[in-house]
């Protein structure tokens, strides 16, 4: 049996729900249809129990229509953990000639009581902007990062960090507001090894991007490998991502060689153990289109 809660900035909205799923089996359904009487314009995250510690359950949530008109994306359900920090390697507002980003920062309070946190960004240019957001107990923040930190409306880009006392999660949410591509990715686990599962960028316009944080206070010595489906090399680079600094490049811009290449993957090492923060995002030139893919975290011999 799962017991299904849904949570607003303030904390629990309404009274929790009971569904029972069978064995190797599934629930599908909209939060709408589970909490009929709730207003899901208060609604921020949905927490999911099982009645017994024996038994697992994944999930994942499909959001429509978040920041702008036709956005659908997708984001995994994560076990609630008693982290106090949380890392978004990639944040980028503002106007381009042809694009205007925005960035959601969502950060969840797991604490059964209020607590303020601390939200850091670190601008591209090396600048950083403090703030604080007290938030409520079981409640959450859910604000664009231009909001959060007073930026411009010229182009932005750096990283963020929050850090609070008590447990929190979180997630980063990018679109561009002129073409309508959105893609949500979580917060990001520090790792020696990453390994990106795809690489889309053949014809007629896809590209994909990778980005890099390096969040301590050594320079990493990374290598970046792209690898065909059959495990052939299609080409490497070795660099050197200095202390507190983000890399946000195309991966064509790093291995010319995967330049119309659509398949393979994507594998990164540091050479020196720094670990790192790593996201890959698939998107359309015209930016119609953007698909996050997680790192996956590899324990090679």
């Amino acid at each position: 049996q799962l017991t299904i809660r849904l949570f607003g900035t303030d904390g629990q909205i309404g009274a929790s729900v009971n569904r029972d799923v069978a064995v190797a089996g599934a629930l599908q359904t909209d939060v709408a249809a589970l909490f009929p009487s709730a207003n899901l314009a208060q609604a921020r995250y949905v927490r999911i129990q099982t009645g017994s510690v024996f038994s697992l359950i994944t999930s994942c949530a499909v959001v429509r229509g978040f920041t702008v008109p036709r956005d659908t994306a997708l984001i995994n359900g994560i076990n609630v953990t008693s982290k106090t920090g949380v890392t978004f390697n990639h944040v980028v507002s503002g106007q381009l000639p042809n694009a205007n980003y925005t960035t959601i920062i969502g950060v969840t309070n797991l604490s059964s009581q209020p607590q303020s946190v601390q939200l850091v960004f670190h601008a591209d240019d090396g600048s950083i902007i403090e703030v604080s957001r007290d938030i409520s107990a079981n409640g959450a923040l859910r604000e664009t990062a231009q909001s959060i930190f007073n930026l411009p409306s010229t182009f932005q880009t750096g990283w963020v960090k929050v850090q609070s006392r008590g447990p929190i999660a979180g997630f980063a949410g990018y679109a561009d507001t002129v073409a309508g591509g959105f893609a949500v990715v979580p917060d990001g686990t520090p790792q020696t090894k990453l390994f990106f599962s795809h690489i889309a960028n053949g014809p007629p316009q896809w590209q994909t991007g990778l980005a890099l944080l390096n969040a301590t206070g050594t320079p990493a010595a990374i290598e970046i490998f792209a690898v065909n489906p059959n495990g052939s090399p299609i080409g490497s680079v070795s660099l050197t991502l200095e202390a507190d600094t983000k890399m946000a490049r195309t991966i064509q811009e790093l291995i010319p060689q995967t330049r119309g290449v659509n398949g393979g993957f994507i594998y990164v090492q540091t050479l020196n153990n720094v670990p790192l923060i790593g996201i890959e995002l698939f998107y359309t030139q015209d930016l119609k289109v953007l698909s996050n893919v997680s790192a996956l975290n590899l324990c090679l011999a």
